[in-house]
């Protein structure tokens, strides 16, 4: 593969290529609402502008599972992909929680369908979901609740969809667990789950067991971005190595700039290195 598609960090490999959107797998369900406004968004650009990250041995995607549905939306018959092995370990695997500041009514409501019952305190509910003997745990800074439901593996999916239906139409933080305390002491509430595993991710991928919108958050060591390639690229119109040299030749017109971890780039505060694809002339 030519060097121009390929990103090295300390021997760890990115390819950067279009690959069928059929052979590729989302784990994760989408939003309607989000998936519709970006679908729009990437009709008038006419661009996917960052790659998808994506397990190059499966197809499944770590990441961006609405610009897929976009791209697939838009009846395109590729994706801009950045292909990385998914087996090694310094791609790292974090759980999403959800915070919420619920009224009086709907959290009563919360607990009779949830059949939560009261723990000692915080780090009680918390540990009984990271031991696995509770699927899941309200968390507050007032008191904190584990569920009497039994839910074994993946089954979890189904509370926290539950939670989703309940809390519709409320203003939900996705938040990570560095943020926990902050979000507690500013009373809200947030839905604690188990972290998932790589083997989850893959068995989700592959099945169609589907984590719920907004459960997983992967990190590689360095991030494409901004590579912009045209739908034109991705379209059906064009044979398959057709595309692919053209892509290639799209890379070669871009200049390259990294940027360290902790990094905000167009409004968004990156926890790993970023590459930064530019038009040479600009």
């Amino acid at each position: 593969m030519d060097r121009s598609n390929v990103l090295d960090v300390d021997g760890f490999k990115i390819n950067l290529m279009l690959m069928p959107l059929k052979n590729i797998r989302i784990h994760e369900e989408v939003l309607p609402n989000y998936l519709s406004d970006l679908t729009e968004s990437i009709r008038q650009s006419g661009v996917q502008l960052d790659p998808i990250i994506a397990d190059i041995k499966t197809g499944i995607a770590l990441d961006g599972m609405h610009r897929i549905e976009s791209i697939r939306k838009l009846e395109c018959k590729r994706i801009m992909v950045a292909g990385v092995d998914y087996s090694d370990p310094r791609i790292t695997l974090k759980r999403w929680l959800r915070s919420v500041k619920l009224p009086t009514g709907i959290f009563d409501e919360l607990r009779y369908n949830l059949q939560l019952t009261r723990a000692r305190d915080m780090e009680e509910a918390r540990s009984l979901v990271d031991s696995g003997a509770s699927p899941i745990a309200v968390l507050s800074k007032e008191e904190s609740f584990i569920t009497s439901i039994k839910a074994q593996g993946l089954e979890y999916f189904k509370l926290v969809r539950r939670f989703d239906a309940l809390t519709h139409g409320l203003t939900i933080s996705p938040i990570l667990d560095i943020n926990l305390r902050e979000y507690i002491d500013g009373g809200y509430k947030v839905l604690y789950v188990p972290t998932p595993k790589k083997d989850d991710v893959i068995f989700s991928g592959m099945s169609g067991t589907l984590f719920p919108p907004k459960s997983t958050r992967h990190l590689i060591p360095l991030r494409p971005v901004n590579v912009m390639c045209p739908l034109d690229l991705l379209k059906g119109r064009l044979a398959d190595h057709e595309a692919e040299e053209r892509f290639n030749e799209l890379l070669l017109t871009k200049s390259r700039s990294e940027l360290p971890s902790g990094s905000e780039y167009k409004g968004r505060v990156y926890e790993e290195r970023l590459t930064v694809f530019n038009d040479r002339q600009s």
